[in-house]
Parts: structure tokens; sequence; C-alpha cells
């Protein structure tokens, strides 16, 4: 048995965790089979000295394990031994780091430094020179603290490789630091420490820094930002900037001004700085940016120019993405280049900005003159496919790249099939996904919106948690929506409240979706446990407002509904959601061993199915108004007695045929519609449904161009709501994983520990290839079928429980772990 890593809090060695209680999880080499019986976890101060031994525990939980020692220390280095026994006796041992942050609000010293108004527009920045006598340095981290975006430099360098950092939250409830190992970038003698700030989400700016050298011999040098001429502060070269409108860069400001990065120059009245200027104090809680950072994740040139005049060209980069365009440029001074950016071109072929609505989305750099110089923002982001470059003055164009940025969440997801029409589908989804990570996931990434609305994530977590690792934004997000719950129990339909109602729309049941994520997929029961009083006041606060578990409030619903179809009866889709709220809080309870809950909420879901049934079920085995989403629904989240299941999900395969193989539900009811068809054999329907080149459907969009997912079924793009690149129409992606491929992680798994291989093979797909990275190992799934025959590849790690479910009564339990070739008659 080899141990492969150990995480500490989903991480490998991280540093700057604030969390008191830290939970632990390991995985093994998939080579090796071996099973866990015991374990034995040892955590150690940098000192050694002990403070927890969990003592030998007989369990093959490798998941999850909360560290219960005594208190953490803040900026502590602890050292983790880890010893795995198996039944026979044998033994691996491994051993981790993770070190602390600031652990408390109390532990913070300085004050919050920016700018006065005279510097309204630019950037700020804020700057510290100080002597360090020594050299035998042994570790150094900075802490910093951000009302809007920063950069750190220490010494002329950037710290890290973050964008757009720190993670937006509700200022006045939480807001996040970053902690940075500036070890390397100090030296002994002068050094200088530098932060740039940008507007970010609330357009406002201030720090406060602290930081802390450790030498050799154990001693410490600290400073934190103060008040009284140590610390200064200056605008930037960036005149403006706006996550919504771009920005602006003016290289020639300031050029001379000694470089404010370098340590050995003195930067004081001459040069436009002043001492710093004094911000409000932020009397929100501080905790540590857990979140995987933002950053350039990829780089694209060009596939096309499209020259519009001698000053004007627009670049076409092949594919729909959010970020920036990076550009060389060569020229004289005071030249300058603007960019503006679209999804899609017009008639004429020039940018179609109606659906940016009120955000300029625009970018501007002025030359220096000075050799070839290079612009990219730092403190906005935008999403498109094409740049429209102009120039003014004399300007060499030597480059123009669009650079992608998000969240750089962990690939676990690897989909690929026979159909290339499918495989385009999948790339649009993963894309889509990821141009909407910007520590929150984003509606858009594009217009004046771009904030987390809980509807549009509810079919979401369907698909993103089959792609990447998603643990930490799952965290966040439900922290989000904890600050934002009023005390009766209402939850806002976006969080951080930015847009929408309170209370929410009832679908926006993403809340504890994101719980029961966590803990099926991750092995993480920290956020049901955290949320549990917080989801069950929200419950509470819906049935306040039902009668006999009739719940008619609603919002939004199944929301854009191709227009051309009926949309599902509103109090249907609340009720049924509330008997979905029901059953996860029966569920959450059961896993907290709460069994009086458990009682109350079984027989709370009891009640709620009779009377939906006795509401809504019509005798033609239809619910509702007969839509696709309603009779999905009542599938999918199990109000159907088991004799009936099969007669409704005919009805609703007819339903599909009849409407020519299109969808005709909402941002909620799809979901519904495709996984009750693939769960009633209907597998093949839902392929015509995805490969439907006529309008409304998913293969509308690819006929007409699309390389990510739009927000509304027509092609035209139009002022209110036609973003053409938004994830909530997405989740038909896990289709291709769970029916496809038949990798289904079961309803009662704790971290993937229980999956069921059942492929679908009645359809025309000649083979696939699939496979999803879980915490403990890579599950695989690939299948091609051979004449008459099936041939399946199956990988199952450590630690993992598989159920083969090949159909005609082939099933089969596997309770060892290892590689298997099954071979299936198709007859």
């Amino acid at each position: 048995m080899k141990i492969k890593s150990i995480k500490t809090d989903n991480k490998i060695n991280p540093i700057g965790i604030d969390n008191p209680t830290p939970c632990f999880s390991w995985s093994f080499d998939s080579c090796d089979y071996s099973c866990q019986k015991s374990f034995n976890l040892i955590v150690k101060d940098s000192r050694q000295n002990c403070v927890w031994d969990s003592g030998v525990i007989v369990s093959e939980d490798c998941l999850g394990i909360m560290y219960q020692g005594t208190q953490l220390s803040s900026k502590e280095i602890y050292n983790i031994e880890l010893t795995v026994y198996t039944e026979d006796g044998n033994k691996a041992t491994a051993i981790s780091t993770f070190e602390t942050g600031i652990m408390s609000k109390k532990e913070w010293k300085g004050v919050w430094l920016g700018s006065n108004v005279n510097f309204q527009g630019n950037s700020t920045i804020v700057r510290r020179s100080f002597n360090l006598e020594r050299g035998d340095i042994l570790r150094a981290r900075a802490y910093v603290l951000g009302v809007g975006y920063h950069e750190l430099f220490v010494n002329r360098k950037k710290v890290g490789n973050d964008v757009l950092a720190p993670s937006m939250s509700d200022y006045n409830k939480r807001m996040y630091y970053k902690t940075y190992d500036i070890t390397s970038l100090l030296k002994e003698g002068n050094n200088c420490i530098a932060v740039e700030l940008g507007y970010g989400w609330y357009g406002r700016k201030s720090v406060k820094i602290q930081y802390f050298v450790e030498f050799s011999d154990r001693t410490t040098f600290e400073e934190f930002t103060t008040y009284g001429g140590e610390w200064w502060v200056g605008a930037g070269n960036y005149i403006d900037n706006s996550i919504y409108a771009g920005e602006v860069y003016d290289a020639t400001m300031h050029e001379n001004r000694r470089d404010w990065k370098e340590p050995d120059n003195y930067i004081g009245l001459k040069d436009g700085f002043m001492m710093g200027f004094l911000q409000n104090p932020e009397d929100a809680e501080y905790k540590s940016d857990f979140v995987e950072p933002i950053r350039v994740c990829d780089e694209l040139s060009c596939v096309n120019v499209i020259k519009i005049s001698e000053q004007k060209s627009i670049y076409d980069f092949g594919r729909n993405v959010a970020g920036w365009v990076k550009i060389k440029v060569q020229g004289s001074k005071n030249s300058k280049i603007n960019l503006r950016f679209a999804e899609v071109l017009n008639e004429k072929g020039e940018l179609n900005t109606i659906n940016l609505r009120s955000a300029p989305c625009r970018d501007g750099y002025v030359l220096n003159g000075i050799g070839v110089e290079e612009f990219a923002p730092r403190f906005t982001y935008h999403g498109f496919q094409y740049a429209e470059v102009t120039s003014e003055g004399q300007v060499e164009i030597i480059d123009v790249c669009a650079q992608v940025v998000h969240n750089d969440v962990k690939t676990t997801g690897y989909f690929k099939c026979s159909d290339e029409y499918l495989n385009k589908l999948h790339e649009m989804a993963v894309r889509t996904e990821l141009n909407n990570l910007h520590s929150i996931m984003t509606d858009c990434p594009q217009r004046d919106e771009r904030i987390a609305w809980l509807n549009d994530l509810t079919p979401r977590v369907y698909q993103n948690v089959l792609n990447f690792d998603m643990l930490a934004l799952f965290k966040k997000t439900a922290i989000d929506v904890k600050d934002e719950q009023s005390q009766d129990g209402e939850i806002t339909d976006t969080a951080p409240y930015l847009a929408g109602n309170r209370p929410a729309d009832p679908v926006s049941i993403s809340y504890l979706l994101c719980g029961l994520k966590a803990y099926k997929y991750y092995g993480d029961v920290s956020i049901i446990k955290d949320c549990y009083q917080s989801y069950s006041k929200w419950v509470e606060y819906l049935l306040t407002l039902q009668k006999n578990y009739i719940l008619d409030f609603s919002l939004y619903g199944d929301w854009v509904v191709p227009p051309i179809y009926e949309i599902t009866d509103k109090t249907f889709v609340s009720s049924i959601y509330l008997n979905w709220y029901i059953s996860l809080m029966a569920r959450f309870a059961t896993i907290l061993k709460n069994f009086d809950d458990e009682k109350k909420y079984l027989n709370m879901l009891k009640e709620s199915t009779e009377s939906i049934n006795r509401e809504f079920f019509n005798s033609n085995y239809t619910y509702a108004n007969q839509t696709q989403a309603a009779l999905a629904m009542a599938l999918t989240i199990g109000v159907v007695d088991n004799e009936k299941r099969n007669k409704i999900a005919n009805v609703l395969a007819q339903k599909i045929k009849d409407d020519g193989y299109h969808n005709t539900a909402g941002n909620q009811g799809y979901r519904h519609t495709l996984f009750a068809l693939c769960d009633e054999g209907y597998t093949s329907v839902v392929l015509k449904m995805l490969r439907n080149k006529e309008y409304p459907g998913w293969g509308y969009m690819v006929e007409n161009g699309a390389t990510s997912v739009w927000e509304r079924w027509e092609k035209e793009i139009m002022a209110e709501m036609h973003s053409h690149n938004h994830p909530m129409f997405a989740s038909y992606d896990a289709v291709f994983y769970r029916y496809l491929a038949g990798i289904k992680i079961d309803d009662d798994a704790f971290g993937c520990d229980k999956v069921t291989i059942k492929p679908a093979f009645d359809n025309d797909i000649d083979f696939v290839e699939c496979s999803l990275e879980t915490p403990r190992g890579k599950i695989v799934c690939n299948w091609k079928k051979q004449g008459n025959k099936g041939i399946v590849h199956i990988e199952i790690p450590p630690t993992v429980t598989a159920k083969f479910d090949f159909g005609k009564n082939y099933v089969q339990k596997i309770n060892e772990y290892g590689v298997y070739e099954e071979e299936i008659d198709l007859k």
C-alpha cells in the first residue's frame, strides 16, 4: 500500500488556513488495491510538540477526519504524520504540513490605508520600504486584507500568479485576506513591499497589510500598516478601472517618478506620494481566502482578423471566453490603443454590444514610446469572442492574444465518445462553467450583471461537480447565502445579495444542494453541519407560506422557457420543490444522526407527497398543466408511486416525440426531463433532443456557431437577456457521465465511496471514454461495441465499493478494488 497524498481542508501543504478544526483526507496510488483497516494521525507544531494524537482508529474512512487536538496558533507550521494499517498487518506512512494564517480578527494589527479623493479613478499604490539587518531568513509571510482588488509586489517582483484577488464577498459581513509566501523575495538590507489597488466589485479600495520575517534562530521581525510617514500612498498608472467598464493604463504618467517597486528608491512628496490616508475601519469578519485563486489559465491566438479600416480591426479568437486581451505594440509617445469586446458580430460584421447593456467593457492603453510595450488588464475582465482594436497615432500592433481567466479549479472529469456532436456539447458545457468561476459562480461574464443567481445554480451543480473540484466554491457559496439570511429565515435570490428578491424563489434549492454534493462527491460534511440550522430556518420559513404543503409563492419558477411553449404551473413547481427541500432535510438529519428531526421531516415528506398527488396528479398520468417539466419533476423528485412510474415515463417520452424532440422546459425543468428519461431507459430519446438542430435546442446553438451555452434559445442578440455564455442550461453534460458512460455515484455515497456502473448501450454510440477523479482515486468506465458485444473497461480505486449493472439480470457487486474487463451480450 502506498499513500498518494495527504490533504488539509482539501489542499496539499496549504498555508494561511484559519479553520480551527481542519479536516484531513488522503488517497492511495491507483496501482495498489490493499484495503485500509485502521489509521493513526499525529499532528505536531514546528517545535515538534504533539498537539493531537488520534490514536489507532479502526476505520476505513480516509476523508473528512476532523482535527480534535489543542487550539491551533496563528502563523504556525504544523506537521502531519499518518500511518495506515491493512488487515494483514502491513502499514504505510506519509507526512505533510499545513500552516495557519491569522486565526482571529483581534490578532490583526495596524490601520486601513488608501488614497484621498484626489486619486479617484486611478489605481492606488500603498508602499513601505524597510531594512532587514540579517539575511538568514527561514520564513516570511505577508497577509493582505483588501477592499477591492489588489496585487502585491516585493522588491520589484509581483508575488505569485494570482489575479483579481481577493474573493468577492459581502464586505459588510465578511472579508477575505490572502496569505503570500515572500521568503525568496526578501534580502538583507533595503526591501520594499507595495500593493496596487483597483476598485473591484464594490467600487472601493483600501487595504490592511501585515507581514513577518522569521530568522534561522526563530526570532521574528513584524510590521503592519500604520499612519505617520512610514507607509506612503500614490496614484498608479491605471487612470480608470472597473470590472464592468474596463480599464485604461497611461504609460506616460509619472515617467519622471522613480520606480515605486524599487527597494533602494526613496518615494516621497516630489514623486506624487503622500503619507498614507486613513480609511474607515471595516467591521466585517476577516477570514482567510480558501477558494482556488483566479489565474490566467489559457492563452488563445486569434483565428481571424477582420480589417475595418487602417486604424481598426476585429480579432476573432474562435470561442467565447472570459478574461482579457493582451497586446504588444510599438509606436510613438501618447499614441493610444482602444479595445472593445463582444460575443457576436452584427450584420455589418462589426461588434454587437447590445447585450452588454450598460457595461461599456472597454480597455485602453496610452503608449510611452519606448521600445516594445505590452499591456494586459489587472483589475477588470470581459466575456467575449471578438475584440475590436483601434489605434490612435503612430502604432504598430505586434501581437494580440486572448487570456482566459477564472478560478484555477482542478479538472476532475473526462468524457469523449464516438459522436463529435456530443463531444462539442461537452466542450461547450466545460468552457461555459469555467468562464463563470470568478470567486462566485456568476450567471454570465460579459454584461452589467455577473452575479451569483441561486436559481441558475440549482441545475448547474449537476454538471460542474462532475467536471471540476468544486468543494471550495460550494463552501463559499453556502457561506455567502448564510451571511445574507434574515433572522426569520429568508434567503436571497443572489449571494452576495446584489439583485433579486428576499425571500428567494423556492427553486433556489442550490443552497442545500451545495451541502449534499459536498458530502456525496467530496466526503465533506462541514457544509451540512455548519448550515443545518440555517437550512432548517429557510425551510421553516417556506412552510409558513404553504397550505397543506401547496406553496403558492413563486418569482421565476421554471425560468426562460422557450417562448413558443407553455410555462409549467408555478405553484406546482414551488410545491414540488418544497417536497424536495423536506426530503433533503430528512437526509441531512440522518447524516447528522438527528433522529428526532429525521422522523419529523419523513412524516412531513409523506404528507407533502400525498398532498401534491391529490392536487396535481391527473387521470391521464400527467401532473399539473401536463408540461414536460411537470412530469419530469414528479419522477425525479420522487412523488410518483412505483407502480405509476413506467406509465408516466411513457407519457413523458411520447410528449418529447410529439414536440419534435424539442425541450419545452426552462432552466429548472430541463435537467429533470433529461434525468427522468434516462432513469427510465429513454437515453436514445435524450440524445435525439440534444442533437436536434432546429430551434429551440442545444443542437440549434451549435448549428449557429455557439462555442458556449446560451442563456436563451434564440440566436438573436437583444438587450434584456441574451448572454451567449450562461451555464444554467449546461447540466445536460451530466447525462454523458451518469448515463452514457454509466458512472453513477450512489445517492447514499460519502465521498464517492459507492458507485454503480451502468452504461447505456441502447443507443447509436459506438464507444465512450470517461473518468471521474474522486477524493479516493479515479473511477474509469470505457466501453465500445463490437458487433453484438459490449467491451467494458472499468477501474475502481481503493475504499470504493462498486456495483456493475449491465442489464438483463447482469448485476454484480464488487468489494475488491482493481481493473475489470467485462464482455456484455447486447442482443
